[in-house]
């Protein structure tokens, strides 16, 4: 999850090494689906379809939760969108720790251009996490970086940088803060801010291991 929520390129070999030591888990056949179509090109389909019905073939094992989300690759998958997202926001209610429901949430809420729902889906769950619950500063980074999107510049500012304080490493919450400099005119400063990020990363060789 880490890799996902970071754009790791090492993300696949950790699936991989997943499905080799538990290959009738029903939920890691779901997430490779679900993989497969953020990569938002025809020639994953035939694979992603394949990962749903190992997915369904191994969901004896599956808790209603893990249940819940190979129905929303599925509904994904046939183009319904609204559903997916619908089923995902039903595991939050219930899970609202569930961070994968919640970054695939984002990123298809994101990608409709649904501002004040990308915002809400976050602030909904928001009071579940907390400094101590690993992958906190994805959560807020996703916040600020939804509260950006809604023109809300000053909270947006303050949630992505205490991601950013968090884990350094973390892009999503780089990007969101570098969207707020830019969106009011903050040339200088931003161009500070996308320099030292970087600086970091280098010195940890660890810009090698991003997609972006």
């Amino acid at each position: 999850m880490r890799s996902f929520l970071e754009y790791r390129l090492d993300m696949p070999e950790h699936l991989d090494r997943a499905l080799r030591a538990d290959p009738d888990c029903a939920m890691l056949h779901c997430m490779q689906g679900y993989f497969g179509l953020l990569a938002y090109s025809r020639k994953t389909r035939a694979a992603v379809r394949g990962s749903l019905r190992t997915a369904r073939a191994t969901g004896d094992r599956a808790t209603p939760r893990e249940q819940q989300h190979i129905a929303a690759l599925a509904a994904w998958i046939d183009g319904d969108i609204g559903r997916t997202v619908d089923i995902w926001r039903d595991i939050l209610t219930e899970h609202p720790r569930d961070l994968l429901a919640l970054r695939l949430q984002h990123t298809l809420l994101f990608w409709r251009d649904q501002a004040d729902a990308l915002r809400d889906s976050i602030g909904r769950v928001l009071d579940a996490w907390d400094d101590e619950t690993p992958g906190y500063g994805s959560v807020l980074g996703m916040y600020g970086f939804a509260l950006e999107e809604c023109k809300e510049y000053a909270r947006a500012e303050r949630f992505s940088r205490r991601a950013v304080e968090l884990n350094p490493d973390d892009l999503w919450s780089v990007h969101a803060v570098a969207h707020v400099l830019d969106s009011e005119g903050r040339t200088v400063e931003g161009a500070a801010w996308t320099d030292t990020p970087y600086e970091v990363w280098s010195d940890r060789n660890a810009i090698k291991g991003h997609l972006w």
